[in-house]
């Protein structure tokens, strides 16, 4: 998302949570809320696979505080949970399984460059399997 825009979705946002005391909704009857609920699970979403630049996280955290309240797990939450699922388990969860898209995308970040080595390091050292995940020439999906 362009800066710009980006700035004007979370005033509009924020602007929206003052007057009503409650976070714009996708799923409504109200287009506005409609529009600005889509724009904001869309940061959650972008957050979670984290692709939100730094910029952008911060500039939420300045206009909208506490944008990201009641929404689903962190990365470090979710690689804990995939960490303890692989430990009970000694497999990968099934395709259709949020942890196994979940990880779908760390592991494209990973290999595209755009996951940060601490987060690449965890994986390595507390998930069963995992070892080999983001070094390069390793399938995305190799587990052992």
């Amino acid at each position: 998302m362009h800066n710009d825009t980006f700035r004007v979705y979370a005033v509009a946002v924020a602007g929206y949570k003052e007057k009503t005391g409650s976070w714009p909704k996708a799923v409504t009857t109200d287009l506005l809320e409609a529009s600005l609920g889509s724009w904001l699970d869309n940061c959650h979403k972008q957050f979670d696979a984290d692709i939100l630049t730094v910029k952008q996280i911060e500039m939420l955290n300045q206009i909208a505080p506490g944008w990201y309240q009641n929404i689903s797990l962190t990365w470090d939450l979710k690689a804990i949970a995939l960490s303890t699922y692989l430990f009970e388990n000694c497999e990968m969860p099934k395709k259709s399984h949020p942890l196994y898209r979940w990880f779908a995308v760390q592991s494209g970040l990973a290999k595209c460059g755009f996951l940060e080595s601490r987060k690449i390091e965890w994986i390595q050292e507390h998930c069963l399997g995992l070892s080999d995940f983001g070094v390069k020439g390793t399938p995305l999906w190799k587990f052992s």
